[in-house]
Parts: C-alpha cells; structure tokens; sequence
C-alpha cells in the first residue's frame, strides 16, 4: 500500500496518497495505535485486492485520524470501507472533507465496526459530502450494530450513494443540520433533510484544495 503506520504520529499536508494496491488493509494508508493528521490530502485510486481485506482508502485500527479540507474519491476495496474503515477503539475526525465514488462490499464511503464489546469506534463528520459512493450496503455510511459504535453528524451531505442506500446499520447517534438523498439515515431533529435531493455537481476542481462536489444555485 501507500503508508503503513505504526506507533508513528504523522502529519500529511497538501500530497496525494493515490493509485496504490495491496492484499492488507489499508491500501491508501494503513493507521495502527497512532494519530494521523491530513489537510488537503488527496486520496485516491487506491485499490485493494487482498481476500475481504478492508479499508480501499484508510485503515484506522486503534488509532485517530484526523482529517481536514480533503478528498478521499475512486477508492476501492474487497472487503469493507472503501473510503475509510474505522475499528477497534478508533477516532475519526473529519472537517471539510469529501468522500465520492469509493466501492466496497459493506460501507462505501466509511464503514464504523468496534472489534471488542468494551472498544469505541467514534466517527465525527463536520461539513462532509459523502456522495456517489457503492456497496451492498450502506453506500454512504455503515455503522455496525455494536454498543460502543458511534457517529456525529453536523452540516453534513450524505447523498447519490447507490445500490446499498445512503446509511445501512445502527441508527446515527446525532446529527444537526444534515442532509441525506433518502430516508435510510433517518436523519431527526430540528435543522436536517431527510430524503432531499442534494443537487450538487459532479466532482471537480472548483478552486479549492482538492476536487469536490460544489452544490447548484438550487441545492438546499
């Protein structure tokens, strides 16, 4: 793969992380009891080949991730998470980060699993787009069933993401002033957007860091 990480605090500031195979987790970078820090990092085209080894883009195991002003787009992996897979006591921060056409079997965008019933795998998405990824299912998000399985959402798009429905799993713990395209995220509570058409343009350079989806005149 691209970056296997170990015990190694790292801080990656305007690189690509791109177009990288491996038969482990972790193809674009792999994160074990370490914290990895990104802005304006593009991950993308990192393919993972290995026999349901999960994580196309990162693989958090242990670890905290993060991320800021970045793209993670075309990731893809046989197993689960094709953008970013979150386990095992892990942390994932995300700011202004889009997540855009990554595959995977479960989770296309970011699959979020504890390995123990005692771990917490926490995923805080921040002004996040996550939109035309695929999977079986939860095209967008997964969250597994576990206790200690958590995910924040606040201003963030989850929208477009095909076959497997925008979130699939447990139910999100929060989310604030959010959108996603279906109903499958049940987004509740004052200021969210259930089933609404984001109506954003393709993913491209619009000036910014990294490609992203920028929203139409009429988008919500």
């Amino acid at each position: 793969g691209g970056l296997n990480l170990y015990d190694t605090p790292a801080t990656l500031i305007s690189v690509s992380v791109s177009h990288n195979q491996s038969e482990r987790n972790g193809s674009g970078i792999q994160n074990y009891r370490n914290t990895l820090t990104f802005d304006r990092v593009t991950m993308s085209g990192n393919l993972n080949i290995g026999n349901s080894a999960d994580g196309g883009g990162v693989y958090n195991n242990d670890g905290v991730l993060n991320a800021s002003n970045s793209t993670l787009d075309h990731n893809e992996t046989s197993g689960n998470g094709g953008g970013i897979y979150n386990t095992s006591d892990s942390t994932s921060n995300l700011t202004n980060v889009t997540l855009s056409a990554n595959r995977a079997i479960h989770g296309g965008g970011i699959y979020n699993e504890e390995s123990f019933s005692v771990d917490t795998s926490m995923i805080t998405l921040t002004h996040v787009t996550v939109k035309d990824n695929r999977a079986t299912s939860g095209s967008g998000l997964y969250n597994g069933n576990g206790a200690y399985n958590l995910i924040y959402l606040k201003n963030t798009v989850i929208a477009d993401n095909t076959v497997g429905g925008n979130c699939q799993g447990k139910a999100l713990t929060a989310a604030q002033y959010s959108l996603s395209s279906d109903s499958t995220c049940a987004l509740v509570g004052a200021g969210n957007l259930p089933n609404t058409p984001a109506q954003l343009f393709p993913l491209a350079n619009y000036g910014g860091a990294t490609r992203t989806h920028m929203p139409s005149l009429t988008s919500p």
